[in-house]
């Protein structure tokens, strides 16, 4: 696997992640 496509590919994760967290703590609030 290319190292820039392995860099993209964490970034992509890591960015998913932050998403998923900002939407479960906003339904918490409910």
């Amino acid at each position: 696997m290319k190292k820039e496509y392995q860099e993209s590919y964490e970034e992509l994760k890591k960015s998913i992640i932050r998403k998923q967290e900002r939407e479960s703590r906003e339904e918490s609030k409910d």
